[in-house]
């Protein structure tokens, strides 16, 4: 393995070492096993996926949108992974653990040029804050993604993690800020998945 870019000069050196790093978001792993269920998905697939998504719903929820803008968001919004990993979406840990993430995409960025670090950093913190049109609707389906792969797979996570259809509408009602069609699809597809017990039992029913 050859680790040693010091040949190279000034920005590309730093443009490859930070590319070499951040493709170990192929080695984190996420809790959503894929279609077919033979393997958990991993982060860098699933940014790809919501790239692929925001090309192909963005012009259907606003045709306003920016979606160059957008995709770079989602490109983005992981990269803290590579060193934090991925918190399952209803991990209590997950809202308070936000200040360690956006510092592990720092220390990640630190290793791309300056200008990058400046545009990647203002592009995770515009996706966090959730009050940019752009940011709204890449949180929207940055939750329906994971979504659409447990409908193919029977809940397997929901089970596992015993969430009940009532959390995850509570968990993801701001699909609806960000995509409202989108999350009339959600509630209907939802309720089709709670009547297959696909979710966890919901004690308060």
């Amino acid at each position: 393995m050859i680790d040693d870019f010091d040949f190279l000069q000034g920005d590309l050196t730093d443009a490859l070492l930070f590319l070499k790093e951040a493709g170990k978001l192929k080695s984190v792993i996420r809790q959503t096993y894929l279609q077919n269920e033979s393997r958990m998905e991993n982060s860098a697939e699933h940014s790809w996926h919501l790239t692929l998504m925001a090309l192909v719903l963005a012009p259907i929820a606003d045709k306003s949108l920016n979606q160059a803008h957008i995709i770079k968001m989602l490109i983005i919004h992981d990269l803290g992974e590579v060193y934090h990993g991925d918190i399952f979406l209803y991990d209590a840990k997950r809202d308070v653990g936000k200040d360690d993430e956006r510092n592990a995409v720092i220390e990640l960025l630190a290793l791309a040029p300056l200008s990058f670090q400046t545009e990647a950093i203002t592009l995770w913190d515009e996706f966090e804050a959730r009050q940019t049109a752009e940011a709204q609707f890449a949180q929207s389906i940055d939750r329906f993604q994971p979504f659409m792969e447990q409908l193919d797979n029977g809940g397997d996570s929901w089970l596992r993690h015993k969430i009940s259809h009532t959390k995850a509408l509570d968990k993801n009602k701001h699909i609806k800020e960000g995509f409202p069609l989108l999350w009339e699809y959600y509630q209907n597809l939802a309720q089709q998945a709670e009547d297959k017990g696909c979710f966890h039992q919901d004690e308060n029913r």
